[in-house]
């Protein structure tokens, strides 16, 4: 009997696995991952119905997204310094950043402060639960101005809908520099959401009209670094030379003069706006 030749053993794949995988999108992977956490949380296949039942919800949120290869991009490992570039060249995009500088570093002042503001008794003096309560409305506003900022953005432009938003950040401040009375005072928190959204929002759309497209990735990521970087540390800064500087000695805080810093930087950024950009929306 004549030996056989030994076929040699072929490396197992899966090529249907592979086949799915790879056209998976962001959606696909998440879902994938999700019903990974699942099991690590200690739900198990009796719980999920079916082991394969999350790998096919992957594959079914995957198969809905168009396929979208990455185009050809050139290598510039120096393009941030584009945004910076723009400051140089460009009179209204510097002017544009400089307000954004001393808007974002006039925020803090919230969000260090006004927790302690509320709940403070030589403050407005409510309870920790009503002080957060009223802290949120602005979170509460900030949803309705999402809804009515593309509105402001086509009437207005995005010049004065910047202006709005520093505009309603100074009132903001500027009521709780009076600190009285308290329902007037808690009411105007809700300017926050108006103030935030309008401010930052607009910032960004007038980024988008101002830079070359070719730079407007780079202008994008100077702005985040100076709001949520450069300034809001300067902010952070300031608001505890302020918080420390207007203490008392018979006890609490000087709330109205530490407030009246915000205010002022808040309209002085709405002023230099306004005065320095007349001719752009």
């Amino acid at each position: 009997m004549a030996d056989h030749a030994a076929v040699p053993d072929r490396p197992r794949t899966n090529h249907g696995v592979e086949q799915c995988r790879r056209p998976l999108s962001p959606t696909g992977l998440a879902t994938d991952r999700f019903c990974a956490g699942l099991g690590h949380r200690g739900l198990g296949c009796h719980q999920l119905g079916s082991q394969p039942a999350p790998a096919f919800l992957g594959y079914v949120a995957g198969g809905t997204q168009s396929r979208t290869p990455p185009g050809q991009t050139t290598r510039r490992p120096l393009a941030w310094l584009d945004g910076f570039r723009l400051l140089l060249e460009s009179r209204p995009f510097l002017i544009l950043f400089s307000v954004s500088l001393l808007v974002s570093v006039m925020r803090p002042f919230f969000y260090n402060l006004g927790f302690l503001f509320f709940s403070d008794p030589y403050g407005i003096g409510l309870t920790s639960s009503l002080s957060t309560a009223a802290m949120s409305l602005g979170q509460v506003v900030e949803i309705g101005a999402m809804l009515i900022l593309a509105a402001s953005l086509r009437v207005l432009g995005s010049r004065w809908t910047i202006c709005l938003g520093a505009a309603a950040l100074g009132v903001r401040f500027g009521v709780f520099s009076l600190g009285e009375p308290v329902w007037f005072v808690v009411t105007a928190q809700t300017l926050h959401g108006i103030g935030f959204t309008f401010f930052s929002m607009g910032s960004v759309v007038a980024i988008e009209a101002l830079a070359p497209r070719q730079r407007r990735a780079s202008a994008q990521s100077l702005l985040v670094f100076v709001n949520s970087g450069l300034g809001a540390l300067a902010g952070h800064w300031l608001t505890g030379m302020a918080y420390d500087y207007h203490e008392r000695a018979a006890g609490g805080h000087d709330w109205s003069a530490i407030f009246l810093i915000p205010t002022l930087g808040c309209f002085l950024g709405c002023a230099l706006l306004l005065l320095l950009l007349r001719g752009s929306r």
